[in-house]
Order: C-alpha cells, then sequence, then structure tokens
C-alpha cells in the first residue's frame, strides 16, 4: 500500500541495517523526510504526452472508476500529471550530513491484459555523493566505524541498485487500486488499497502488509501542518524487514504525507495531481 495517496512499503536499506524502501505510489502527498514546502509545480512529467488519444482514455478511465470527488479521498486515484519528491531522513544520513530523494512520477499509460495502467517511476538523487562518502577514506572515526560495519556494506549494496529506476503499473476501479507483478505482467492483478478509507477500515495489501486506520490527526512535516490525516497503523513484514510499528499519514486529495518507521522517516517535499 501506500502508494498514490499510498505508499507502498517494501525495503531499501536506510540504516542499521534496517531495510525499508518505500513505493510511494503517487497520489500521495507523500512521505519521505524533512519536508520543506508542498509546492505545485506546472511542468508536465517526461514521457507524457497530455493530450494523446491514450492519455486521454487513462484520464477518463480514472475519473470513470472512481464514485466520488478524489479531492474528498485519502488515497486519490493517479492522474497524468502525478509528482511526487520526497526526503528520506534517518540516523545513517545524519551520521553523514546527507539527505537522499525519492521522486515518484506518472510516465503514461500501457494496456496490458486488455486494460489500461498508469506506469509509475520512482528514481532516486543524493545516492551517489552518500556512496562516494561511505567508500572515502576521508570521514570522521564515527564514520570510519560505521563503514566498517555489516549494515555499511548493506547499505552500499541498497544505494548502488537505487542507480535504476523502478518501474510500477497500476490502475483504478471502483473497488480500489489493483497492481501488477511488475517481473511478471502476466501474473493476475491484486487489489492492493480499498477506493474508499476511514478511520475503523483495515485491510492487507499485496505484499501481505496489514493496515488499519486509526484516527484523525495533524501533521508536522518542517514547519508545514497538514490538518485531518488519516493516521493508518502498519502491521506485518516485507521481506524480512519488520514494519510493526510503522505508522503512514495520509491527507484526503493528496495521499501519503508521512510515514515514520522505526530507523527512518519519510515526508513530502514537494507533489503535483
Amino acid at each position: 500500500m501506500v502508494t498514490r495517496g499510498r505508499y507502498h512499503l517494501e525495503t531499501t536499506t536506510l540504516e542499521g541495517g534496517v531495510e525499508m524502501r518505500i513505493f510511494i505510489r503517487l497520489l500521495c502527498v507523500g512521505g519521505l523526510v524533512i519536508i520543506a514546502s508542498c509546492q505545485r509545480s506546472p511542468d508536465t512529467p517526461s514521457g507524457v504526452v497530455a493530450d494523446s488519444p491514450q492519455n486521454k482514455v487513462a484520464s477518463q478511465n480514472s475519473s470513470n472508476s472512481t464514485t466520488s470527488d478524489p479531492d474528498s479521498m485519502y488515497f486519490p486515484p493517479a492522474t497524468l500529471q502525478s509528482l511526487y519528491e520526497y526526503s528520506m531522513e534517518g540516523d545513517t544520513l545524519s551520521r553523514f550530513q546527507k539527505e537522499l530523494t525519492m521522486i515518484v512520477r506518472v510516465d503514461g499509460v500501457r494496456t496490458i491484459n486488455g486494460k489500461t495502467y498508469f506506469k509509475e517511476v520512482t528514481e532516486y538523487t543524493g545516492q551517489e555523493d552518500l556512496l562516494q562518502l561511505l567508500k572515502s577514506p576521508d570521514q570522521s572515526p564515527e564514520q570510519a566505524e560505521f563503514s566498517q560495519s555489516e549494515d555499511a556494506r548493506s547499505l552500499i549494496k541498497q544505494l548502488e541498485s537505487m542507480s535504476e529506476p523502478d518501474v510500477s503499473y497500476m490502475r483504478w476501479d471502483q473497488a480500489g487500486e489493483w497492481d501488477l507483478d511488475s517481473d511478471d505482467l502476466t501474473k493476475p492483478e491484486v487489489l492492493d488499497t480499498p477506493l474508499h478509507v476511514d478511520v475503523g477500515t483495515e485491510w492487507t495489501d499485496a505484499k501481505g502488509l496489514h493496515y488499519k486506520a486509526v484516527s484523525i490527526e495533524d501533521v508536522e512535516n518542517g514547519d508545514q501542518v497538514t490538518k485531518d490525516c488519516l493516521k493508518i497503523r502498519v502491521s506485518g513484514s516485507v521481506d524480512k524487514d519488520d514494519m510493526q510499528g510503522t505508522v503512514v499519514y495520509a491527507a484526503r486529495g493528496i495521499g501519503v504525507v508521512k510515514i515514520i518507521h522505526a530507523k527512518a522517516t519519510f515526508a513530502l517535499r514537494k507533489y503535483r495531481r
């Protein structure tokens, strides 16, 4: 989950050996770390031709599939202009005074098995600088000690994997968000997140993570406050990464605005819908 207005927690080692990589799927107002301001950008994501016949069909499919105003939904469907930028913060990043950024954007549509899906691309920036520091002989005693640890070797492997963008495919209907296995597009699609979520809603996503919406709270991201966010508790594990205690906050009409994990925090920097 947790993608588009929801972030799909998967994994990316951010520190102390804890792997946690979020799939944030656009629609969110997302969450990754230190957040600066939430501001809209007029730019069109690369690779998207806004007025192409194919994209018009995708836009119609997205809007026709929902019975509610997307602005009232905590996990609204994607649009062809969706783009979210997140910062990632954790002890390891603070130790090296570096910040990682994750960018999630819609890059057009694709027809698969007779259905139209949004193509979502997730890219990272800042990992090259951190990799260079981790491998550099010019470090503080604390940094040098960490760089020789097993956690550091695991982190380096994860950072190196970030050099290639992640691609995923999803569509929406009245049931919610349906996802395809990007490693095998011939597999049946799976329902990942219900369309309508509110306090008391519980569901399990395609990865086996369990979500329970528990309350409405205001959320602080830096000097910004997002009012009336849905607080969601996450339990379960993904690839041996324990998500117990992870909290996701989602805002109406935006999606996920913040994710708090035991070893890392994700918060929105800017977005476009």
